[in-house]
C-alpha cells in the first residue's frame, strides 16, 4: 500500500520549469530511496513544496520523509520527473 500511495503522489507532480543544464537550488522531501548494489549508489526520488518531482543518485542514503536543501544541475525531464546530476546536499 505504501508504494501505491507514493506512486499516486508522484503522478500528481510535474517536472521543474528549468532548462536542461540549468543549476537549481531546491528544498526537497525524500519520497523514496533505493540502493543499487550494482553501482553502489542510492537512487533518491523526492518532491518539492510546489509539487515538482526530482530524482538523482547519491552515495548517501536518506529515509523517506527527510527534508534536504540541495543544489544540482538539470540533466533531463523524463516521465513527469526531472533528473538532476552533480547534486550537493547543503
Amino acid at each position: 500500500l505504501a508504494r501505491v500511495s507514493i506512486d499516486a503522489q508522484l503522478r500528481k507532480c510535474t517536472t521543474l520549469e528549468s532548462n536542461i543544464g540549468d543549476k537549481v537550488s531546491l528544498n526537497i522531501e525524500v519520497v523514496r530511496s533505493n540502493y543499487s548494489q550494482q553501482y553502489g549508489i542510492h537512487r533518491i526520488t523526492a518532491t518539492t513544496q510546489d509539487e515538482r518531482a526530482v530524482f538523482f543518485s547519491s552515495r548517501e542514503g536518506y529515509d523517506a520523509g527527510t527534508h534536504l536543501a540541495i543544489k544540482g544541475t538539470v540533466k533531463i525531464h523524463r516521465d513527469g520527473k526531472t533528473q538532476l546530476n552533480r547534486v550537493k546536499v547543503m
